[in-house]
């Protein structure tokens, strides 16, 4: 999408959209190598076994120059102006802040939403691509289009009834986001999704998860140090330097 208005328009058909080349080269590089020499603290292991078997790390991160210049970056790129038309609101607040590296042999996680759903978006997530995911052996994002509509969609999984009906996902319903560098997938966190299995090497994602003011995911499980968490930051303070 590439003006404003087909951003958001794509957004809320689809439950995503995607930013091409929203960060370039030099600042991919610079944030994925400070990622890397971090001291990465590690986030507790999501609920409901999301990140199972153990060939993913979160990693929780602190507004460092690198990563505000890539927020900055993102603000320009149209996040900021996608995310007051989505919320409704001129402030917004971020809800995540860290970076998600998936290992060979990582294996693909079954489909879930980020948050529950609600009427309204709440939140969304901009993944942006820090090494190059050309095809699906290196377990891409998989997305289920458009789940973010209703509530009645659903995933079969071991701690469900064996059958599964009207609105049930499957992983035939799943549609791979392969990116190059620089790119960032926008999903609402109603999105039904999922890391593919990753069978070629490392594949570092950068994200930020922004909120409305008033949403309360509720989930306890959010990626971000505490400090943010304790002190919530608005984007726009998070970007002021741009």
């Amino acid at each position: 999408a590439s003006d404003a208005a087909e951003l958001v328009s794509t957004f809320r058909s689809h439950g995503v959209a995607i930013l091409q080349k929203a960060l370039p080269q030099d600042v991919c590089a610079q944030l994925a190598d400070d990622i890397m020499k971090s001291q990465r603290p590690v986030a507790p292991p999501p609920r409901d076994q999301v990140n199972q078997p153990f060939r993913r790390e979160d990693i929780l991160l602190q507004a460092s120059p690198a990563v505000l210049k890539s927020c900055c970056l993102l603000a320009e790129a149209g996040l900021r102006e996608l995310s007051k038309k989505v919320f409704r609101a001129e402030e917004v607040f971020v809800y995540e802040l860290a970076a998600m590296l998936s290992m060979k042999g990582a294996a693909a996680q079954r489909l879930h939403r980020d948050t529950d759903w609600t009427e309204d978006c709440e939140v969304l997530t901009a993944f942006v691509a820090l090494t190059d995911i050309p095809d699906v052996s290196w377990g891409p994002t998989e997305i289920a289009l458009s789940t973010h509509a209703s509530p009645d969609w659903h995933t079969h999984h071991a701690f469900k009834p064996t059958s599964c009906g009207k609105g049930c996902l499957s992983d035939k319903d799943v549609v791979p986001m392969c990116l190059s560098p620089g790119d960032c997938l926008i999903m609402d966190s109603r999105v039904f999704h999922r890391g593919g299995a990753n069978e070629a090497g490392d594949r570092l994602l950068f994200y930020v998860s922004l909120r409305k003011q008033s949403a309360t995911p509720g989930t306890g499980s959010e990626s971000i140090r505490d400090e943010y968490r304790k002190n919530p930051l608005t984007f726009d303070a998070l970007t002021t330097a741009c």
